[in-house]
């Protein structure tokens, strides 16, 4: 103990007399490790950390599959979002079907509906809300009890049964002031009364975050039409998972679809904890293994710096050496002090790594689930000090090595002359460079396909004018406006009284907003037109007031927009986009055709420019009707004003409050905001990977520099000699540069290689763009050797500038 407590007072007098040396090590470790410990922590809670339930592992989420031939072929055919929608939904007839066909496997099968907006009322106003359909059983099943009050009965499953509601933690704290009494208090629900039964814990959530709030299935949709709930099962027991899966096997449920024709499926099960995070899985470990990448280039650099320091403390070890110290002796020293500066690294970081979690948390999107959970907590710090004690261990190895293998007399009269560091050192140096030029590159691939892919992203529904145009939507109390005609009504005096408003160009009312991630798609057929194999004739729908296109700013390419007088009752018009103009009408004007849309009859009256199909880069067809052909009661509005759209949202809210207190206001944002918004996941991989890209180019050029500046420093006496003897500057030049260059070409070889092979785990998240894109890899490799070079042209100038007789003097 007393020989390891004069290692740690050894290693700490080491390091303050190099201050420099120190902060350099410390502040790179410190960087890294505070990174990778971020990052951890989001893994940590998503991915390692069980969900909040008892005994979560036997928490199961069913998956179906057709069994019937044709059923399989309509499956086949449906887009990737869809056929997995179909995966794992079903309908509430087959849910009662399984749950009666899996007694023997499961405890209970409960279903539940993903999360709506619902307008729910408190007496006092009315607000829009997520909330979740669930089946009675659903509570029990998690093993959860409500904190407050009770859950679910079965009697309140059924329809026509009296309205029971579940309030979250967070909602009942909101409107009820955390009160005991809010046990018994009515509700509203789309007009509908509920009474509040329960309140759930502080830390449950289900299916995710955002759900304030639960419902009993008494008002679920019943008919074979409505593919909606999903499936979740508890294990028995005294069985496994697997052995669930053997059972579900050679069971099948038999229905009538929609058309009447049978249906035969088969079922599976996966855990409910993969099944939440299945989604962000690929891309948390694609973020793990770029941050242990700049880990790993940060540690090449602090072995760099502790081979530079060793050979400066060459002739110390030496001497301790030849005065009977052992080399595991002087291995044990080495070691204490990288452990120190590995520890105070680890330190720093962990202060680092509070910061940027919160940072991340603040850029996350809100698909990431478990997102309020993630946090620095005891698994963290945990995995920091694991982290400091590995990093320690690592950056140790060949400086310990080396002092393990020095032969005393060698050294020693290596000494007399002057310590070069010998050509082992340079040699490791020269190839932890490369190894750092390596895989900065395959970093900065990676980082550049992102972020070229989400250039192309900020086009968002392009094709409009966003700017200066606010939005918000709206809901209509059935009860006030009970047929189409009265809200129509309601909407017509509404956009009357926003065109009066100071600053406003415009107005006009859409069922869907552009990039709002909602939209409506209708089967259509063109005569004369055959649909290629695999082809499926579907337009993405959007049902508008006339005024929509000028208020977007979308310009008429033929034809004519929208009247007043247009509606489906009168003469059934629609306009249609440039792509499908061109597509289906290739030798003439589609203005004044007509084609079946949903077995409808439609006239087109106008041709409009494309907008890019919700953010994707691709130009599908659309087609615009008007609104009065519509009997929604929740709409959306747009306004086109000339100052900043922010300033109307309090007039906008007194507009509609003036009209009906009961009418409700929500999602009243700016257009550009929703457009920003709606590509918050690829944001947020852009700036993950361009911030990994970044740390590891400014890391590897300092790797690059030190090298360099360390060759040239103990090169004095040679260049000192070559200057007296006739050499000019530029070919001390040529020759440091000429050497810097040699390993940034290499490092760039094999870096091209590595993002080669490591860039294709993103094609799944890129957008209209390669992952190998040539342009991508030939900008990342001259970027960072361009910046290589700066940093070896820096030592190489200083080299040009020896005095001989001052280099010749010192030694």
């Amino acid at each position: 103990m007393d020989s390891f407590l004069h290692d740690i007072q050894f290693a700490f007098r080491a390091m303050r007399k190099e201050p420099g040396w120190t902060a350099g090590a410390v502040g790179t470790l410190a960087l890294a490790i505070g990174a990778t410990t971020a990052i951890f922590s989001v893994l940590n809670t998503v991915l390692l950390r069980p969900l909040p339930y008892e005994d979560p592992d036997r928490l199961v989420v069913m998956e179906f599959a057709p069994l019937d031939a044709q059923t399989q072929a309509e499956w086949a055919a449906l887009p990737e979002n869809r056929a997995r929608h179909m995966r794992y939904s079903t309908t509430f007839p087959n849910y009662e079907a399984w749950r009666e066909a899996t007694a023997d496997l499961f405890e209970g099968l409960a279903a539940y509906d993903d999360a709506w907006e619902y307008d729910i009322g408190f007496g006092e106003g009315t607000e829009r809300m997520l909330g979740a359909l669930v089946s009675a059983e659903l509570f029990s099943l998690l093993k959860t009890p409500p904190a407050l009050g009770r859950g679910f009965l079965s009697s309140e499953d059924v329809p026509g049964s009296a309205g029971a509601v579940i309030l979250s933690y967070g909602l009942w704290q909101r409107r009820f002031g955390g009160s005991a009494e809010v046990i018994g208090a009515p509700v509203s629900i789309r007009e509908k009364p509920h009474t509040v039964v329960g309140v759930m814990p502080r830390d449950f959530e289900f299916p995710s975050s955002a759900v304030q709030f639960w419902i009993p299935m008494a008002g679920a949709s019943r008919g074979m039409a409505s593919w909606n709930y999903e499936l979740v099962g508890r294990v028995r027991a005294e069985r496994s998972v697997e052995q669930a899966n053997v059972g579900l096997a050679s069971r099948t449920i038999t229905v009538s679809g929609r058309d009447g024709a049978e249906q035969e499926f088969g079922a599976s099960v996966s855990s409910l904890h993969s099944y939440m995070v299945g989604d962000v899985r690929p891309l948390l470990l694609i973020f793990m293994a770029a941050i242990s990448a700049v880990l790993l280039i940060a540690c090449v650099n602090v072995v760099n710096l502790m081979l530079t320091r060793a050979t400066g403390r060459e002739h110390e070890l030496v001497v301790r050496a030849a005065l009977g110290a052992r080399g595991t002796r002087l291995a044990r020293q080495l070691l204490t002090e990288s452990l120190a500066i590995s520890l105070l690294g680890a330190g720093l970081g962990l202060v680092l790594a509070v910061y940027l979690t919160n940072t991340l948390i603040a850029l996350a999107p809100f698909s990431i689930p478990r997102r309020e959970e993630i946090g620095i907590d005891g698994g963290a710090l945990a995995f920091n000090f694991g982290l400091a004690i590995v990093v320690g261990l690592g950056i140790c190895l060949v400086p310990a090595f080396h002092a393990t293998r020095t032969n005393v007399m060698r050294a020693l009269s290596q000494g007399m002359r002057g310590s070069t560091g010998g050509v082992m050192h340079a040699r490791l140096r020269d190839g932890f460079v490369v190894g750092q030029l390596a895989l900065t590159l395959a970093l900065l691939v990676c980082a550049g396909v992102q972020l070229r892919s989400f250039m192309g992203l900020l086009d968002v529904e392009a094709g409009f004018d966003a700017e200066n145009v606010m939005t918000f939507e709206t809901s209509l109390p059935r009860s006030s406006y009970p047929t189409f005609e009265d809200g129509e009504r309601f909407y017509n005096e509404m956009l009357e009284r926003l065109r009066a408003l100071p600053g406003v160009r415009s107005a006009s009312l859409a069922v869907y907003l552009p990039a709002s991630g909602w939209f409506h798609t209708s089967s259509f057929q063109v005569e004369g037109y055959e649909a290629g194999p695999g082809e499926e004739l579907e337009v993405e729908v959007k049902e508008i007031t006339p005024d929509y296109f000028g208020t977007l700013g979308i310009p008429l390419v033929e034809g004519r927009a929208f009247d007043q007088h247009d509606s489906r009752s009168t003469n059934n018009v629609v306009v249609i986009n440039e792509s499908m103009a061109r597509r289906y009408w290739p030798r003439g004007s589609a203005t004044g055709s007509g084609f079946l849309l949903q077995d409808e009859q439609v006239s087109i009256v106008g041709v409009v420019s494309d907008v890019q199909y919700r953010g994707a880069g691709r130009k599908e067809p659309q087609v615009y009707r008007p609104y009065a052909g519509s009997e929604r009661t929740r709409m959306a509005g747009l306004i086109s004003v000339e100052a900043r759209p922010a300033d109307f949202a309090g007039p906008i809210r007194r507009t509609l409050a003036s009209m009906n207190p009961d009418v409700v206001v929500f999602g009243i944002r700016p257009l550009d905001d929703r457009l920003w918004t709606s590509v918050s996941e690829p944001r947020f991989r852009m700036a993950l990977l361009g911030v990994f890209g970044l740390a590891s180019v400014l890391l590897a050029v300092v790797g690059v520099y030190g090298v360099m500046a360390y060759a040239v420093a103990q090169r004095t006496r040679e260049l000192g000699i070559r200057k007296a003897l006739g050499a000019d500057a530029a070919r001390i030049m040529r020759q440091v540069v000429g050497r810097g260059l040699t390993l940034t070409l290499v490092g760039l070889g094999l870096g091209t290689l590595g993002g080669y092979a490591s860039v294709g785990v993103l094609q799944s998240y890129l957008v209209n763009i390669e992952a190998r894109d040539p342009l991508t890899f030939m900008l990342a490799a001259v970027a960072l050797g361009a910046v290589s070079m700066l940093a070896c042209y820096v030592p190489a100038l200083r080299a040009t500038r020896v005095d001989p007789l001052i280099a010749l003097r010192a030694e």
